[in-house]
Parts: C-alpha cells; sequence; structure tokens
C-alpha cells in the first residue's frame, strides 16, 4: 500500500501507473474505474466515461484521475483508492489487497 498526501481543494490531474508484477498492465478494450473510499465507508466511482477520470496511455497502463475540488475533504480523509479493470465478468483491483492510502491535508 502506497501512501499519499494531496492537498484539499487540488484540481491537477494525478497519474497512477498499473503494474502487475513489475509490469506496466495493458489496459487497451477493458473498463476501468477509480474507488475511493472514506473512513466510514462511503465509495465514490469515477469512470473512464466521465470528465474526471481517463486513461492517459492505455497501453502503459497510466490512468488520471482529476479531482474537482470537493472531491477529496479533509473531512472525509483518509481515502483507501483502488482502480477496478473489469473485463467481461472478471475484476481485478490496482492495488490488490488494502489499496493505497490517500491524506487529505487543509490549505
Amino acid at each position: 500500500m502506497a501512501a499519499i498526501d494531496v492537498t484539499e481543494g487540488w484540481t491537477g490531474r494525478i497519474d497512477l501507473q498499473l503494474q502487475a508484477d513489475g509490469t506496466a498492465y495493458d489496459l487497451t478494450g477493458l473498463e476501468v474505474a477509480f474507488v475511493a473510499r472514506t473512513p466510514c465507508g462511503e465509495e465514490s466511482i469515477f469512470t473512464t466515461s466521465g470528465a474526471q477520470f481517463e486513461q492517459v496511455d492505455s497501453t502503459c497502463g497510466i490512468v488520471g484521475f482529476t479531482p474537482t475540488t470537493s472531491d477529496l475533504t479533509v473531512d472525509a480523509s483518509p481515502y483507501v483508492i483502488q482502480v477496478r479493470v473489469t473485463s467481461g465478468t472478471a475484476k481485478v483491483y490496482f492495488p490488490n489487497g488494502a489499496g493505497d492510502l490517500w491524506t487529505i491535508h487543509a490549505q
């Protein structure tokens, strides 16, 4: 699990590279979603059909999340972040396991 610090109100794109066994995971043709969970269990899911989450480079497994000012707040921090990849009925999560911990800090 990686720990990431983000300042509340951040609206720049945050890129993540998905890897399996140290190799970039090819996302070509797969459904990809960004999943953020709060400590209280609230879940926000952003898909690539929306404006905030995109596949930046599918073959290199790079995705980008661009939060609005209200997506990542100090009050709901820390978030557990995973990227869900779906192929047919099969789903895998990056990272596998607990997820990345994103702590949001006041400006």
